[in-house]
């Protein structure tokens, strides 16, 4: 400390030294220089001038740029100190924000919604407001307008703190629609903001690919403000990460075909990202949002699951709450991993243990999971091998069957497997007759529709009575894999047997009766050329109320119209219009 002192006060001694040097070194020149001029004239009368110039006229003019200085020294001071005041009072009225991987300009509005704004037009304003209400600055418009800039771009987006209008506007966009909770929607956003700032971050597995569409259309949108793929850190397949690193994500489902504009406003995306950015800054991270912020239990133990959570005890898990004890009754290895999908699918966790993985985890800690396995291969005497049983022949077995246990699922399975190899046809594997007539597909709505008339008739009514479309497509990929499935809708190249539902039958019958509907009808003189040209559109309304007048099931529009297309092709207009011909067929 002394040393320094010592040092600071020897280099401002040195300094003062050199200035008075300069200044003595000044006065000796001048004096040389008027002992020159009067040695070069030597003449009284160019003395007597040179003294008069010294005398009267020098200390004038020294006398005028000393106030010519002082002047613009007042000057400089009072456009330096007006500058400030209208650069501090220029950022706190805008309030401009960069970002520098992007080189992206932001404004935050007086509507409290943050924009992407253009550098040149930030210029202009910063240009024409000198121009029109600080006229005294114009001298300096373009140095203050470097400098607003250069202040502007030490003002990171990130670092904005949004008022609370805008935080609860996001909060109310993504809850309920995206997420069942506040709780859920904070941490979502704080963990946005972590990736947003480089924090230490994990894999965010999302249970549902449903979602996947939007999640890549969110982690554009980021890309293109913010320079930051999302999709490096959310996942929505689990292989083999690190426990510790994964952590969960709990979204509601939506349609495959969701866009993000039919959740997020373009206009509040960046208000989005800001607010997960500032949440990010005020708890610190996603992981002490949960530790410190979060009292919701549901959502910590959901998004630390794997976490917290071994393979080992996910399996017990799913043993005690999937299946139960009944001697007799065996679980073949098919239905046990559609358990295990539907366990996973009601946990709402990734599937941490494919075919092979969960059959070797079986294998090698059956005794622990309080259950026995056979081997359909060695079903006689693999009792007596249990101790030792070998892992990895256990693991090439093609069928494991779990024994003396059942599940509540099954009966439902077993039904809808009955159901549909009694029921269904599936075009692309079938030789029978059925493949002569000309079907399309159905719909899972139909297919869900007659399956419920199906176990309402039958003793199980009560297992049954919240199937949904979605367990249907469950079992469906499951059980049946080579089926098409097109927008989790349509079974593509599948057909319903005739004596369940012969939809062409139904609908040549509602043609005959739609014809002699319109033939019997007296044209008017005016309309009479075009009594008999209809409307695909029209015609499937009146079928609708034929068919409910007649208790039939209702074809879909889109089935109905294909038949016709297919059909009576000849007679149409555009594919819309049947003309008045096919009236006379």
């Amino acid at each position: 400390m002394n040393t320094n002192t010592n040092t600071n006060t020897n280099n401002m001694n040195t300094n003062e030294t050199k200035v008075n040097n300069d200044n003595d070194n000044l006065e000796l020149e001048c004096i040389n220089t008027v002992k020159k001029l009067f040695e070069q004239y030597p003449n009284q009368n160019m003395k007597q001038k040179i003294y008069h110039y010294i005398q009267n006229l020098l200390p004038s003019i020294c006398e005028n740029a000393y106030q010519q200085q002082k002047e613009r020294e007042e000057r400089k001071n009072t456009l330096e100190e007006k500058s400030d005041e209208f650069i501090e009072e220029f950022m706190a009225k805008m309030r401009f924000f960069y970002h520098s991987p992007t080189d992206l300009f932001f404004t935050y509005s007086d509507e409290k919604m943050y924009e992407i704004v253009k550098e040149d037009n930030i210029q202009h304003l910063i240009l024409t407001t000198i121009t029109s209400k600080f006229t005294e600055l114009l001298p300096w418009k373009y140095k203050i307008k470097t400098q607003l800039i250069k202040r502007m771009k030490e003002n990171s987006v990130l670092k904005s703190i949004p008022e609370s209008e805008t935080i609860q506007s996001v909060i109310q966009i993504l809850v309920p629609s995206l997420f069942s909770t506040k709780d859920h929607a904070k941490y979502f956003l704080t963990v946005i903001g972590d990736i947003l700032h480089k924090k230490k971050s994990y894999y965010y597995f999302i249970h549902s690919k449903t979602l996947m569409p939007l999640l890549k259309e969110l982690s554009q949108e980021c890309y293109k403000f913010f320079g930051v793929n999302l999709l490096h850190h959310f996942k929505f397949k689990y292989y083999e990460h690190s426990s510790d690193e994964c952590r969960l994500i709990q979204m509601r489902e939506v349609s495959s075909s969701s866009m993000l504009c039919n959740f997020i406003d373009s206009t509040q995306l960046i208000n989005l990202f800001c607010v997960a950015s500032h949440y990010s800054t005020r708890y610190i991270s996603g992981d002490s949002y949960l530790e410190n912020y979060c009292n919701n239990y549901s959502v910590i133990n959901h998004a630390l699951y794997l976490k917290n959570n071994k393979n080992i005890e996910i399996l017990q898990r799913f043993i005690n709450t999937t299946t139960e004890e009944c001697n007799g009754c065996n679980i073949s290895w098919k239905n046990m991993l559609y358990l295990w999908k539907v366990f996973i699918e009601e946990e709402g966790i990734p599937n941490i243990l494919f075919n092979h993985s969960l059959k070797q985890m079986f294998s090698i800690h059956f005794s622990q999971l309080g259950i026995e396995i056979l081997s359909e291969c060695n079903l006689n005497n693999l009792n007596s091998h249990y101790p030792n049983l070998n892992t990895n022949n256990a693991c090439e077995m093609d069928n494991f069957i779990i024994k003396n246990r059942t599940s509540k699922h099954l009966p439902f399975v077993c039904n809808f497997i009955s159901y549909w190899e009694n029921n269904i046809i599936c075009y692309n594997n079938s030789s029978d007759e059925y493949n002569q007539e000309e079907e399309y597909e159905v719909e899972i709505d139909e297919l869900l529709m007659l399956f419920n008339k199906s176990i309402k008739k039958s003793a199980t009514t009560l297992l049954h009575n919240n199937v949904s479309d979605k367990m249907l497509m469950g079992l469906i990929r499951h059980f049946y894999p080579d089926v098409i499935i097109e927008d989790d809708k349509y079974l593509i190249q599948v057909g319903i047997k005739a004596e369940i539902w012969n939809k062409q039958k139904e609908i040549e019958e509602f043609n005959e009766f739609y014809k002699l509907l319109k033939n019997s009808q007296t044209p008017s003189p005016v309309n009479s050329g075009q009594l008999n040209s209809h409307s695909l559109y029209s015609m499937y309304q009146s079928y609708c109320k034929y068919a409910f007048d007649k208790k039939y099931n209702i074809i879909s529009k889109r089935w109905f119209e294909k038949y016709f297309i297919s059909k009576y092709d000849i007679f149409l207009i555009d594919n819309t219009i049947v003309s008045s011909k096919w009236f006379q067929i």
